[in-house]
């Protein structure tokens, strides 16, 4: 049975793909959450491709214990932004 949230990926294949993204004009944001019903108290990034009027979630994702351990995983260059209040209380932050 497939995982809800797709594949987990190491840090070098985000990096990869947000290279891939970037290199085409497309805005990749990692949505970070923790508290979900699948994996708990883990912390994990699912990256979602932004353009033409769309936001659609990849079936992938970045998996850690920690926060810190999860922002290592990162690809290098993004910018944190809060979760905005009405956000679905999962989730943590978002970086583009």
């Amino acid at each position: 049975m497939a995982h809800p949230l797709g594949v987990a990926i190491p840090p070098i294949s985000a990096c990869a793909l947000q290279e891939h993204y970037q290199s085409r004009g497309v805005l990749l944001i990692w949505t970070v959450t923790t508290g979900t019903s699948d994996l708990g108290t883990r912390f994990a990034a699912r990256p979602h491709r932004i353009g033409k009027g769309e936001s659609r979630p990849l079936p992938l994702y970045l998996v850690a214990d920690t926060l810190h351990a999860l922002h290592a995983m990162l690809p290098p260059g993004l910018t944190r932004m809060p979760a905005d209040p009405a956000d679905d209380p999962v989730i943590v932050e978002i970086w583009l």
